[in-house]
């Protein structure tokens, strides 16, 4: 192989590493991973709905709940909303 193709299969290869990378980011916090692709505006979106949605629903009580094995209790900040 030459030094040409060489750097060819190096810079796909690197490329995959970044896709998959964006792709585990987006995963574990929505938004993340459009910001490492350089799309701001659509990763600050999804970062806010994230936020916005996840505080309206009450899901990190829930989570914490679930944690403590309470499954069967609704988050209290739920029962007071009505």
């Amino acid at each position: 192989m030459d030094k040409t193709t060489i750097n060819y299969y190096f810079s796909k290869g690197f490329e995959k590493v970044k896709a998959i990378e964006a792709l585990l980011w987006s995963i574990a916090l929505p938004g993340f991973g459009q910001l490492l692709n350089k799309k701001y505006i659509k990763g600050i979106l999804f970062i806010a709905l994230e936020f916005v949605i996840n505080t309206q629903s009450h899901f990190n009580e829930a989570i914490r709940l679930s944690f403590l094995g309470r499954t069967d209790e609704p988050p209290a900040s739920s029962i007071s909303d009505g």
